[in-house]
C-alpha cells in the first residue's frame, strides 16, 4: 500500500503530447519528507516539501490542511470535510534561492501536531498497523492548481519507522563521473530495507520487509523508466541537452519514509 500519493502527476499514455511525469518542466511538489515518518501519538513531525519551480519566484502562497485520514487508501476523497478537529493555515513558499540549483529546493513546516484522539474508536489492529494523519497542500501556480498531501502514520508499535539514508546517485553502476550519454544507466544505492511487524486480521503479526521504490526526474531529457526499485536503473532514452540540467532520484519505502538525491549537470 502506498502511504505517499502525489495526485497531479500525469502519466504518459504513450503519447508525446502527454506530459511524462518524469519531465520537470513546470511548479511541482515531487515529494513530502516527514521527519518522523511514524509517531506514537500524541506527537508531531515536521514536513519537508521537494519542489521544482522552473521561474523561480519570491513568493507562492500555499494552504495547509491537515486532519485525520478518512480512508484515502481504500478510496476516499482527499478531504478534510469529515474531520470537525481539522486545521488549515497558509504560507508562502520564496523559490527565487532555488536558482542555484536548477529551480529545485525544499521548503519546511512548522511542526505537524497529531493528537492522542486519533485512536479513539480505533481497533487494536489498527492501532498497531497505523493510522493516517494527513496534510494536504494546495496551491495555484500560473493558473494551475497544484495539490499534493502526505500522511503521518500514527501507531503504537514500538519501533517506528525511519527515512531511508540519503541516496547516492551511481551511473552505469559506478561513482558518478563525466557527462550523462544516451543510453548511459542512472541508478542510487541506500540503507536496505527496514523489517516491521505487521498485525493480521487473526490477530498474529508477521515480519514484513519494506519495498524500496525509485521516482525519476529529469531536464532537457528522457528516461525509459521514471519509476524503478531501489536495486534497479533507468536508461537515458536521449541524448541531454548541452545546457546545464537536472537528475533527481526520489526513494519511498512504502510506509511514509522518503528520501532523495540530485544532481546538476554539468
Amino acid at each position: 500500500m502506498k502511504l505517499f500519493i502525489l495526485l497531479f502527476l500525469l502519466a504518459s499514455c504513450g503519447d508525446d503530447t502527454f506530459r511524462k511525469v518524469e519531465q520537470l518542466d513546470r511548479f511541482r511538489i515531487l515529494g513530502i519528507q516527514a521527519a518522523s515518518p511514524e509517531i506514537a501519538p500524541p506527537g508531531s513531525s515536521t514536513l519537508t516539501l521537494l519542489i521544482y519551480d522552473p521561474s523561480p519566484r519570491a513568493s507562492v502562497s500555499m494552504s495547509l490542511t491537515t486532519c485525520i485520514d478518512p480512508g484515502i487508501s481504500l478510496g476516499a476523497s482527499v478531504s478534510c470535510a469529515h474531520d470537525s478537529t481539522a486545521l488549515t493555515s497558509s504560507f508562502t513558499i520564496n523559490t527565487s534561492t532555488y536558482t542555484t540549483n536548477l529551480g529545485l529546493g525544499t521548503h519546511t513546516t512548522a511542526a505537524i501536531n497529531v493528537p492522542a484522539a486519533i485512536f479513539t474508536g480505533r481497533s487494536t489492529r489498527d492501532q498497531f498497523n497505523g493510522v493516517g494523519y494527513i496534510a494536504i497542500f494546495d496551491s495555484v501556480v500560473d493558473g494551475q492548481s497544484v495539490r499534493a498531501f502526505k500522511r503521518i502514520i500514527a501507531t503504537n508499535r514500538g519501533s517506528l519507522n525511519s527515512n531511508p539514508a540519503a541516496p547516492t546517485l551511481l551511473l552505469n553502476g559506478a561513482a558518478f563521473a563525466g557527462t550523462p550519454q544516451k543510453n548511459d544507466r542512472l541508478s542510487l544505492t541506500t540503507s536496505a530495507p527496514e523489517s516491521y511487524q505487521f498485525q493480521n486480521v487473526d490477530g498474529t503479526t508477521e515480519t514484513r520487509i519494506e519495498d524500496l521504490q525509485v521516482a525519476w526526474y529529469i531536464t532537457k531529457a528522457e528516461l525509459l523508466s521514471p519509476k524503478t526499485r531501489v536495486d534497479e536503473s533507468t536508461k537515458l532514452e536521449t541524448d541531454p541537452s548541452s545546457d546545464p540540467y537536472l537528475i533527481l532520484g526520489v526513494v519511498r519505502d512504502e510506509r511514509g519514509g522518503l528520501s532523495f538525491t540530485s544532481r546538476t549537470i554539468p
